[in-house]
């Protein structure tokens, strides 16, 4: 199957409830999911989100409009362009981004960011390096004119390349 290029748009409005934080679309995404959050072929982002307890049902990739709309969690990726691996990314695309995520983070005021795997925190705190821990974080991203902070939630990857982490680990 040949890789896609697409770019998925942020959904976030002010004061989302949860913000999901991604690398990177899939450029291998089946077809269906095209411009859908977390709809790499292997992903189960949407099996442990159903099933983690905040949703009142089964949902996947194609929902994703609909869970923004109905529980206010927002979705974006630190990158927005699909490639076939984050390796693909340059360091400078992943720096400029970060900024532009940090500044999302400052005007829209989540009430919580969940950052989806490793990459995705260690970018966003300037710190590729070290070990963290799965969970909350002692971190918070200020809003803007120090009106508040969005406190960060560390979940492993979902992608395929997170099979390091049992589903039951990716749901808490």
């Amino acid at each position: 199957m040949a890789a896609i290029d697409y770019t998925i748009p942020d959904l976030i409005r002010h004061h989302t409830e949860i913000l999901f934080i991604g690398i990177n679309p899939s450029s291998k995404a089946p077809k269906k999911h095209i411009g859908h959050f977390f709809g790499g072929r292997g992903n189960c982002f949407w099996k442990c989100f159903s099933e983690c307890g905040l949703l009142d049902g089964i949902y996947g990739p194609l929902d994703d409009v609909y869970i923004h709309n109905k529980y206010n969690v927002g979705f974006l990726n630190l990158v927005p362009r699909a490639t076939a691996s984050c390796k693909s990314l340059a360091r400078d695309e992943i720096l400029l981004r970060v900024q532009q995520t940090l500044a999302k983070i400052e005007r829209f005021k989540p009430k919580l960011v969940c950052c989806v795997g490793k990459f995705v925190y260690q970018h966003l705190i300037y710190s590729p390096r070290g070990k963290v821990a799965f969970g909350i974080q002692s971190t918070v991203f200020p809003w803007e004119n120090g009106q508040g902070a969005s406190p960060v939630f560390l979940m492993p990857s979902t992608s395929k390349i997170g099979i390091a982490y049992s589903e039951d680990d990716k749901k808490r």
